[in-house]
């Protein structure tokens, strides 16, 4: 179009909003009739048609506000918007000032009005806005999410496929996202969420916003599926954290197999791992799925230290670039790597990194010494083995929070824990009962009996053989502190990368306890896990790689190894604003006190 019909198009569109009416969109209080503008209050008063989603409402609004609506009021709302519709477009275009309310809000955002505009705009009639309060706004604001990018996606499909199917379009969703929610169906929407977005996913869950009742709940979405199973009340808006941004990783079939197979290792299901990497690598679940069912041969590794496998498969190994990121920048000063798996391998083969490797690596770049962690039997005899036979490592032994529902099940239970307690008392080099507590994320409710009971029995051992006690919480934040405190901690007490926020983090520092941090906290999404590490004291905090899990930025997603300390403590160090070696320094203090001394 030429610059002079653009000029005659503008000016007919101005002449048009002159000749006809104006269409209103005014937004109501959420909560507090408080909230409401003293332009609401003048447009009740003074538009020719009040068009209100409830009648009811309306007269309550207006004697609240004490507003006296002089126009004429008709409803509008879902049932009779198409209906109601071209009598409204009549008026406005007779020359009369239409305002429409809906409930709560902003009309036509998730409320009727869309329909009513975009007829008002296709016939040039002048649309304005009577901004105000939002629930979208206001639950991104209290959510403690990120929202520098955000997206709005309304209520969810009543049934459960057309639901699934929505979010499953949703998976690889960077923006952080925003729902309605009725109440009732609150608690199934969350374990969508969880099922199709991973149940780590964090999210706020805001619940009767600015009103008496106000509430917000925040966690990973399993933690909230479980708080709603209770029941909810009220208003509802979910927030949800959008994903990672795509790891740099190869995504070849093999690469993306081993990626799988490293989260099932850590206990995850076959489901959850494919779930996890699909949203680490923005892949379609389809494609990792394929990946691991379609295996291509695996690569035989060179022999090594004897390693066990943890996986339940074959799988494939990933490539030597994919597995072994190059050695960063030596440390100034040496440390420790408070929490190890030197004995999981990523395949059936052998070590990824066989153990004498690993720990040259990681003694080139400042870390000469290593916990190696046992949490089932099979690791708690291998880490006895290791420390025996590597100068460079002492052992902590115990049962893994998900190893004791098994047991249990299967009768084995106290047997397996006479062994843990054997073990334990073996030799001087086994430092630590660990890892045990609690994981909330990976056993439903009907496993918790026996985790309690090997949470509790392992706190009394590390007391009985003055050990120190390391432990593993994955969403059970406040049943840790519980039995700690019904039990009685031990002298010395390590919680294992460390995963709350900063209130967490000061209820385990008012008990003694060291945070030890892992990878994690170098990642996008951590900034409560930053949070938390600005509130430790320099004498409390220990750092660890929890190898081959949870691989640092920015090598998220291949295998972890002892080498890579270095990058986490560079992250904790510009988090904290600490000179480098001043927190090296202090770690290593750290990690000998908390482990019972030099070694």
């Amino acid at each position: 179009m030429r610059g002079d019909d653009r000029r005659v198009g503008f000016d007919r569109l101005n002449q048009r909003s002159v000749d006809t009416g104006v269409l209103v969109l005014a937004a109501t209080p959420i909560g507090r009739m408080s909230d409401a503008s003293p332009r609401l209050a003048e447009e009740l008063s003074t538009a020719d048609v009040v068009a209100a989603e409830d009648t009811r409402r309306l007269r309550r609004l207006t004697s609240d506000l004490g507003v006296e609506i002089r126009g004429r009021v008709v409803s509008y709302f879902e049932g009779n918007e198409s209906a109601r519709t071209p009598a409204l477009i009549e008026a406005l275009e007779a020359g009369m000032r239409v305002l429409l309310v809906t409930d709560a809000g902003m009309p036509s955002v998730s409320d009727p009005g869309y329909r009513l505009v975009a007829a008002a705009v296709e016939r040039e009639i002048r649309v304005t806005v009577v901004p105000g309060p939002s629930a979208v706004l206001t639950a991104l604001a209290v959510s403690g999410l990120p929202v520098d990018r955000f997206c709005f996606e309304g209520f969810l499909p009543r049934k459960a496929g057309p639901r699934s199917r929505r979010l499953a379009a949703l998976e690889t969703e960077q923006r952080t996202m925003v729902f309605f929610e009725a109440p009732h169906r609150t608690a199934a929407a969350l374990g969508a969420m969880a099922s199709v977005l991973g149940g780590e996913r964090r999210a706020a869950v805001c619940r009767e916003l600015t009103k008496t009742h106000e509430e917000v709940r925040r966690g990973g979405l399993a933690s909230l599926v479980d708080w709603a199973a209770e029941g909810v009340r009220g208003e509802v808006t979910i927030v949800v954290e959008g994903a990672g941004e795509p790891v740099d990783v190869p995504t070849d079939p093999a690469s993306l197999a081993a990626l799988v197979s490293l989260e099932e290792a850590a206990g995850a299901t076959r489901r959850e791992a494919i779930l996890d990497v699909a949203n680490r690598t923005g892949l379609a679940k389809r494609v990792v799925y394929d990946s691991v069912h379609k295996p291509v041969p695996a690569a035989r590794s060179e022999p090594g230290a004897p390693t066990r496998t943890r996986h339940r498969d074959s799988g494939s190994r990933v490539s030597d670039q994919a597995s072994r990121p190059p050695l960063p920048e030596p440390l100034p000063h040496p440390v420790v790597d408070s929490h190890c798996h030197l004995d999981i391998a990523d395949g059936p083969d052998g070590a990824w990194l066989p153990p004498e490797e690993a720990l040259a690596r990681a003694a080139s770049v400042g870390v000469p010494r290593i916990v190696q962690i046992g949490c089932d039997l099979p690791g708690a005899r291998w880490a006895v083995t290791a420390a025996e036979r590597y100068d460079a490592i002492v052992a902590a032994v115990a049962l893994h929070p998900n190893e004791a529902p098994l047991l249990a099940g299967a009768g084995q239970l106290d047997v397996a824990l006479e062994e843990i307690e054997a073990l334990a008392g073996s030799h001087d080099l086994v430092r630590a009962v660990g890892e045990t507590g609690l994981d909330y994320f990976r056993t439903g409710k009907e496993g918790r009996e026996a985790q309690h009971e090997s949470f509790r029995r392992h706190i009394e051992l590390a007391k009985r053989l003055d050990k120190t006690l390391v432990i593993h919480d994955r969403d059970a934040h406040s049943d840790v502190i519980r039995l700690l405190d019904e039990q009685g901690a031990p002298e010395r007490v390590v919680m294992h990368c460390f995963s709350g926020d900063a209130a967490f983090a000061r209820e385990c520092l008012d008990r003694g306890a060291w945070l030890s941090f892992a990878g994690t906290v170098t990642f996008k999404n951590a900034a409560l896990l930053r949070e938390a590490l600005l509130v430790a004291p320099l004498n409390r905090i220990l750092v660890e790689t929890d190898a081959p899990y949870l691989t640092p930025a920015p090598y998220r997603g291949r295998p972890n190894a002892s080498y890579l300390i270095p990058l986490t403590l560079r992250g904790m160090a510009e988090t904290r604003g600490d000179d480098l070696e001043t927190l090296c320094a202090a770690v290593r203090k750290n990690t000998e006190s908390a482990f019972g001394g030099t070694w």
